[in-house]
């Protein structure tokens, strides 16, 4: 392994030398001539005695000569060198992207927002002329200072903004363009485009010394009260905490067979500039590409000036008498059972084998931010301050590029994420001995589950920082799925992190102390009970119905949106779904058939004496009526059944990706989720009623009735409604979802393991031997859970309420 020193700071100029230049060139020059000095000084190898006194900060290094040389050994295993008994000197300094001062309704550390970094950009008008390209994840008229913000956020994507005055409206309105020029005359539509030029956008690049607001770090330089809604408890995380770095740690990429693909992801891997400051790893599972894998792997890491070692992962094999022939049969034959030993093999190496403390583990297919890395390195010490992190994750499943934009915010989420993600061994030594024999539904729905069981969370970036890149694999096999994942955002800041080994403490995201679990709490219940409430109505386009063909339907029908009590209520969630065409099809007189919207380019179609179909139009607002504010940010009551209504309402399914992945709610927090309203850009925290953790007011939260028994079955094949009016009592389905957790099962049932599937008779105990999961207990992400549903292998979980 390289590992490259600060550079030395005799070729730096002296404090009078460099007030001599900017006397002589002026403040313009200077910051030229101090960015090319910090170029050479991150190209610069010094002597390997050149000390470093981490004690002091980023500001400050240490003249040579002036303190003992450090012994490796001194080294802590986890942190920088040990301070140093010296008199520092301050030098330079450059800003990070992310300042240490925590502010806004939801936490963050970006200095400059997007809407004011939007202001810094010119946008040229182009009176009667039109862009061409219109951006399939922008469908929404919006108001021009919302589309030019808007248009900023997606970068390269969007070239510019055309809007228009519609005739009887007074605000104009604008759509994103993606063409690469101006097409021509809009033929009399009167439409102004705007084309955007950013080259000079604010924050593009770090500022320079007087600009940076962090020269202390900690709860941040708010303003009024925010100071004591940010602060600490006393002795809630230390300063030593904040300043240690991960260094040394393992990072082990996952392979089984396609080259390609790999050597794409150790580029994007060890291109890291502080690749150096860790120890690579390649797993293979594929035993025939396993020599070609191999040495591709060790010619990319000699191509970057590191080493690599290559690990192989054999086959499992399966003790024929502990297992029933289905579970066999899940061992030597399904996908999913490859993939969860080989994570099984990874995990056991790094942690068992080789000892680290700390590994990050990363798959074929994945490319990487600039600042991959520095994520890791800046927020590890929470994992060994906080017991309720497991692990911090580059990827954010909700992350796509129409709902966020702020590359310093980090979440907690309840919901193991996967793709890209640290975990220390401390969370493994528990993981372990959890782990089932055939985690059935995937390795990773097992870990959501462990989590869950075990109350922890994982640290998440609003912005992913590992992007899936692969057309083809285990779970990338249709279009809808590619095009979701081209719709996920990745961040693009520079890596501000030393790449020394004896360097400051990475700080690539401010102070994220606001991450530990008591201060994370206290910020979201004070931005909920700040934030207004909306409903799940306000949160529609306001839509008339006009009837296009009565006594018929959809040629072909996209979804079944739920039942409505009129046409005009289904128009509204008509317009706010981008798979739907505007047409659609209801039945007056049985509205609980529920309303269907039609494909694209697929109304209407054959005669039906019960339906009609129906065109939705977006509604002007009425004079005075209240619109949603962009710089606001709204909660959202909702329960699961709501879920598949609102993503598309706030950013979180992409047009054309409906059902590419399960419809569990991902990238949340004890039920807390963040979204984008389309229509209006404002930002919406979506807070489940049933949420443990009970954010919004008592009328507003649903809790476990009075009278709630939670009733077993007594055997196998019987439904709740049975079991419960055995007892005199009802099965009441709502309450199914207080009694779908491994805890209570474990209490009832004499649980092997726990894990997730699908089915409406969960949550269930397996008892039947022949069953692969015989001995798990059983519950849902996903699925609807009823009371009359039942299942041969298993006995149920029943909620029962007084008759």
């Amino acid at each position: 392994m390289h590992k490259q020193k600060l550079a030395d700071s005799a070729g730096l100029p002296t404090t009078f030398q460099r007030k001599l230049i900017f006397l002589l060139l002026g403040s313009n020059v200077i910051a030229c001539l101090m960015n090319m000095i910090c170029m050479r000084a991150a190209l610069h190898v010094p002597p390997a005695s050149d000390p470093v006194d981490v004690a002091s900060g980023p500001e400050r290094v240490v003249l040579p000569g002036s303190a003992p040389e450090v012994d490796l050994q001194d080294l802590d295993f986890y942190a920088g060198p040990k301070p140093l008994a010296t008199t520092p000197v301050a030098a330079e300094r450059t800003c990070g992207p992310c300042s240490a001062r925590i502010h806004g309704a939801l936490p963050t550390t970006q200095r400059h927002s997007s809407a004011q970094r939007a202001e810094s950009c010119t946008w040229a008008l182009r009176e009667g002329m039109r862009l061409s390209g219109a951006i399939d994840d922008a469908p929404f008229p919006l108001p021009t200072d919302a589309a030019k913000e808007f248009c900023f956020e997606l970068g390269e994507t969007c070239k510019g903004i055309a809007c228009r005055t519609k005739p009887g409206e007074d605000e104009e309105r604008c759509l994103l363009r993606a063409g690469d020029f101006v097409a021509g005359p809009s033929g009399g539509k009167e439409d102004r485009t705007h084309l955007k030029d950013c080259s000079a956008e604010l924050g593009q690049s770090p500022g320079s010394g007087k600009d940076c607001d962090d020269v202390d770090v900690g709860n941040g330089d708010l303003d009024g009260d925010d100071n004591d809604l940010y602060s600490s408890p006393a002795g809630a995380g230390s300063e030593a905490g904040r300043r240690r770095d991960l260094r040394q740690a393992a990072v082990v990429v996952l392979a089984h067979n396609r080259e390609e693909d790999l050597k794409a992801c150790l580029h994007s891997l060890f291109g890291q500039q502080d690749a150096a400051l860790f120890k690579f790893y390649v797993s293979l599972d594929d035993p025939q590409a396993g020599a070609s894998m191999a040495e591709s792997a060790r010619v990319v890491a000699s191509e970057h000036g590191l080493d690599v070692d290559i690990w192989n992962v054999e086959k499992r094999v399966a003790d024929e008498s502990m297992y029933n022939r289905d579970v066999l049969n899940w061992i030597e034959t399904y996908t999913t059972a490859k993939i969860a030993h080989h994570y099984w093999v990874a995990f056991e190496r790094a942690f068992m084998e080789h000892g680290y403390e700390f590994a990050i583990f990363v798959e074929e297919d994945l490319k990487f931010s600039p600042d991959f890395l520095a994520l890791f390195r800046s927020t590890a010490w929470l994992l060994e301050e906080d017991p309720s992190l497991w692990c911090v994750s580059s990827w954010n499943d909700m992350g796509f590029k129409v709902s966020f934009s702020d590359e310093c915010r980090l979440f907690r989420t309840s919901y193991f994420p996967g793709l890209g993600f640290l975990l220390p061994r401390r969370a493994w030594l528990r993981l372990r001995d959890m782990w089932p024999d055939a985690p059935t539904m995937g390795w990773d729905y097992w870990m959501r589950v462990a989590f869950r069981t075990e109350g922890k969370e994982c640290v998440i970036p609003e912005i992913s920082r590992s992007h899936h890149v692969a057309e083809h694999g285990s779970s990338v096999n249709t279009e809808k799925q590619r095009k979701l994942f081209r719709s996920m955002a990745l961040a693009q800041l520079p890596n501000t992190c030393s790449t020394s080994a004896e360097g400051p403490p990475c700080r690539q995201f401010g102070d994220v102390s606001y991450l530990r679990e008591a201060t994370y709490e206290r910020l979201l219940r004070a931005a909920v009970a700040a934030s207004p409430q909306l409903a799940l109505d306000d949160l529609m386009t306001k839509a008339n119905a006009e009837v296009a063909s009565e006594k018929r339907e959809c040629l072909e029908q996209h979804e079944n949106l739920g039942t409505f009590e009129s046409a005009e209520a289904c128009a509204a969630l008509v317009l706010a779904n981008p798979d739907c065409a505007h047409e659609f099809q209801y039945p007056p007189a049985e509205p609980s058939w529920g309303c269907r919207c039609c494909k694209l380019d697929k109304a209407p179609g054959k005669p039906h004496d019960a339906w009609n179909v129906y065109i939705a139009r977006r509604r002007p607002p009425d004079p005075g009526e209240a619109q949603l504010d962009k710089g606001q940010l709204y909660v959202v009551p909702y329960v699961f059944k709501d879920f598949d209504k609102l993503v598309g309402l706030v950013g979180l399914r992409p047009a054309g990706t409906l059902s590419a992945i399960p419809k569990d709610v991902r990238a949340e927090h004890h039920g807390v989720f963040l979204g984008r309203h389309l229509a209006s850009r404002a930002q919406v925290l979506l807070v489940d009623r049933r949420s443990s953790h009970g954010y919004l007011l008592p009328s507003d939260q649903l809790r476990p009735s009075e009278g709630l028994a939670v009733v077993p079955a007594i055997g196998r094949d019987m439904s709740c409604s049975e079991t419960c009016q055995e007892r005199g009592m009802r099965c009441d389905a709502e309450q199914l979802h207080f009694v779908n957790n491994c805890s209570l099962l474990q209490q009832h049932f004499d649980c092997k393991f726990c894990a997730h599937q699908v089915g409406e008779e969960l949550p269930v105990y397996v008892s039947e031997s022949s069953n692969m999961n015989v001995g798990q207990c059983l519950v849902t992400f996903i699925s609807p859970m009823k009371c009359d549903p039942k299942h041969a292998h298993t006995q149920r979980l029943c909620a029962c309420v007084p008759a």
